[in-house]
C-alpha cells in the first residue's frame, strides 16, 4: 500500500506538471506511473479486497460478508465509472489529491485495525476473531486430540 501511495503521489505531481507546463516528459511519466501503479495495486491489494473481509468474518457470516463485499465492489465500480470523470473534468489534476489522501487513510486504518492473518488457516483465523468458542472450532476440536489442537492453535495451557 505504501508503494501505491508513493506511485500515486508521483502520478499526481507528474499530471500537475503536464497540465501546468505542457512538458511532454511529464505526460510520459503519467503514462508510465499508471502502469506501475496498476502493477503495485495488483500485487498488494487486488486479492485482499475480496479475500480479507471473508477471511476475518465469523464463520457463520462468511456468505453474508461475501455479498457485502461484492456490493461494496459494485458501488466503487459505479463511482469510478460515473463520478471520477466528472471530478477529473472539473478539478483536473487536483482531483488526484483526493485519492492521495484516501490511500493514506487506508494505510492508517490497515496498520492500526487489521490483524495479521498470513500463515493461518481459516479455522485458526476464526479462533482469533471469535475466540475459543468459534463455531467451526467445536467440530474441529472433536476430531483433534486436546494436546494436538493446543499446539496447532498456539494456545498456552491455563495454569
Amino acid at each position: 500500500m505504501t508503494a501505491m501511495l508513493a506511485i500515486f503521489v508521483g502520478w499526481t505531481i507528474a499530471q500537475a506538471q503536464y497540465n501546468i507546463t505542457g512538458v511532454p516528459a511529464a505526460g510520459y511519466a503519467v503514462i508510465a506511473l499508471i502502469f506501475i501503479y496498476n502493477a503495485a495495486y495488483a500485487f498488494s491489494w487486488l486479492v485482499l479486497v475480496v479475500a480479507y473481509p471473508i477471511e476475518v468474518a465469523p464463520y457463520k457470516w462468511r456468505a453474508c460478508m461475501w455479498a457485502l463485499t461484492m456490493l461494496a465492489i459494485s458501488i466503487s465500480a459505479f463511482f469510478n465509472q460515473y463520478v471520477n470523470p466528472i471530478g477529473l473534468e472539473n478539478a483536473k489534476w487536483k482531483y488526484y489529491i483526493y485519492y492521495d489522501c484516501w490511500i493514506l487513510i487506508e494505510i492508517v486504518i490497515i496498520y492500526f485495525f487489521f490483524p495479521e492473518t498470513s500463515g493461518r488457516t481459516l479455522e485458526e483465523i476464526a479462533v482469533v476473531f471469535d475466540g475459543e468458542t468459534a463455531a467451526i472450532t467445536n467440530s474441529l476440536m472433536e476430531k483433534i486430540p486436546e494436546t494436538e489442537h493446543r499446539e496447532i492453535l498456539n494456545v498456552d495451557e491455563k495454569k
